[in-house]
């Protein structure tokens, strides 16, 4: 993603790929047909990366729950770390649609919706349990959170002040996300709830 972010899917080719990769051309193309599919599966890498962490994250509570803003705050963190580790290939995620012929580009979208139906089948269960949100907005939440997250970590140069003394760090954003999807924009518990 480092190259194609670099050079432009257009412009990068794979020679590039393979050399920054430390492995012969021959290598990718045992994995990878062409540049297209290369780019496919690296900006899905972090969904793949994300459910691995979320599922890590939902077994270390699963016997002993832990309460919604510990759960909320670590779901939040996943999201944050996987979008700032996988800069490069969110942000390709977001131009796939420009940068790829349309048969590639429509298999990436169907993917990443995949990838979210498969998230909303995990945490269907401990949604309900919870009593967060409707189980028919579930999907819609789960994707306005991740929305919401990808773009002020990948785009914080638009997002967030440039002003760094106005910046908030890292554990701010995290906390602030965390109440701000469990309170709402009250960002803080009402009376009773």
């Amino acid at each position: 993603m480092r190259i194609f972010s670099e050079r432009g899917f257009e412009v990068a080719t794979l020679d590039e790929i393979a050399r920054g990769a430390g492995v012969a051309r021959s290598a990718l193309y045992r994995h990878f047909p062409n540049k297209s599919e290369l780019f496919v599966a690296a900006v899905l890498q972090p969904l793949v990366d994300f459910q691995e962490r979320y599922l890590h994250l939902w077994r270390e509570q699963v016997d002993a729950p832990w309460d919604d803003e510990r759960y909320m705050r670590g779901l939040v963190t996943v999201i944050v770390d996987i979008c700032a580790s996988h800069r490069e290939a969110m942000l390709g995620l977001i131009t796939a649609e420009d940068r790829l012929d349309p048969e590639t580009a429509d298999r990436v979208l169907a993917t990443v919706g995949r990838h979210f139906d498969d998230l909303v089948r995990t945490v269907q269960p401990e949604s309900d349990r919870r009593g967060w949100v409707p189980p028919e907005s579930l999907e819609l939440s789960l994707r306005l959170l991740f929305g919401s997250i990808m773009s002020v970590t990948v785009l914080h140069r638009i997002f967030l002040p440039a002003d760094p003394s106005r910046r908030p760090e890292r554990g701010a954003i995290i906390e602030h996300v965390t109440r701000l999807f469990l309170h709402g924009a009250a960002l803080s518990e009402r009376p009773g709830g």
